[in-house]
């Protein structure tokens, strides 16, 4: 089985976080990690906070015909 860190390095190495890798570390976070797999996931989140990377479920998410329309509705929720 892939550990996080791989796909953390992978991810970091592409910019980019695929929707099979993403569920890949929800998989993975769900049992217990390593101290190592932690930081390595801690620098993934920083790396998407920071701008670094892409995350396809949320590129395909924008491009939906919806996403205005749900956008609209959680300002209206804010």
């Amino acid at each position: 089985m892939t550990s996080i860190r791989e796909i953390v390095q992978d991810a970091l190495s592409q910019r980019y976080l695929s929707i099979d890798a993403e569920d890949g570390l929800r998989e993975l976070l769900e049992g217990k990690c390593d101290r190592e797999d932690f930081h390595a996931f801690v620098t993934l989140q920083r790396a998407f906070l920071d701008g670094q990377l892409v995350q396809e479920s949320r590129v395909k998410s924008e491009a939906s015909p919806n996403s205005e329309e749900n956008a609209a509705k959680a300002g209206s929720l804010a």
